[in-house]
């Protein structure tokens, strides 16, 4: 079941794609970002993360990692 998220992005710098996808009116979880505030190699950002991911069942995940 598809959940209340329609988008979300990962590792976005900008998140210049959600800010368009909220432009489209789709409900878009937070820009998973270090300028964003979130720093995936804690442990305790992970925790928060996978328990959103769980609770909004997001129709879309975009990463765009920088390798």
């Amino acid at each position: 079941m598809i959940g209340d998220l329609d988008f979300w992005e990962f590792w976005a710098f900008t998140g210049g794609l959600t800010e368009a996808c909220r432009e489209q009116k789709l409900v878009c979880g937070p820009i998973v970002t270090i300028e964003h505030g979130w720093d995936i190699c804690r442990r305790s950002h992970q925790r928060q993360l996978e328990r959103l991911y769980e609770e909004k069942n997001p129709a879309m995940l975009y990463g765009s990692p920088n390798c």
